[in-house]
């Protein structure tokens, strides 16, 4: 592990492909997935993190990465990995903004809302929980909420220029300026 923390990932790799042989360990597995994430072998990266999964299931890290390897490639089964991670450990943002990337992308926008509004809920907060929520309106184009979701998320972190943008947007599209 040493040598994919230097950058060395290829090394890395080979090491950890051999320790599997003969250690068949969580941390051997999630680390091989982490190499081949930064070596872009995205489909090797899911086997690798599947088999951690089987040792530990309910590692949330291990289930965001695998969500964000499937997601590179296409792979529907992104969401589900992702939703893992969310429902394993809520409080991680960058689970939270992956799963509401494809989920946007797969058009899923009734169980969007949904979820995105038991996010703010559970972490009133956030100001990442009421920029997704905004941006789950916007796809609804539902731009009065949207622009008080956004307006929530400026208000609770005021240098978040995504909400700033967005927040822009919905002005733009109402024809107001403020």
């Amino acid at each position: 592990l040493l040598l994919a923390q230097n950058g060395r990932y290829e090394e890395a790799a080979q090491q950890l492909e051999t320790a599997q042989k003969s250690t068949a360990s969580f941390e051997v597995f999630y680390g091989l997935g982490t190499v081949y994430i930064e070596l872009k072998r995205y489909s090797e990266a899911v086997t690798a993190f599947s088999e951690a999964l089987r040792i530990q299931p309910n590692h949330a890290r291990t289930h965001f990465l695998k969500g964000q390897a499937h997601a590179t490639q296409g792979d529907p089964r992104a969401v589900e990995s992702l939703r893992q991670a969310v429902v394993l450990d809520p409080s991680q943002d960058p689970a939270w903004e992956a799963l509401a990337e494809q989920l946007f992308r797969s058009r899923a926008s009734p169980e969007i809302l949904s979820l995105f509004q038991g996010y703010t809920e559970r972490f009133p907060q956030k100001p990442m929980a009421h920029l997704l929520l905004g941006e789950a309106w916007l796809h609804q184009q539902r731009l009065m909420e949207a622009m008080d979701e956004f307006k929530r998320a400026v208000t609770l972190e005021p240098t978040l220029a995504r909400a700033h943008v967005s927040l822009g947007f919905v002005y733009m599209e109402l024809g107001e300026q403020e």
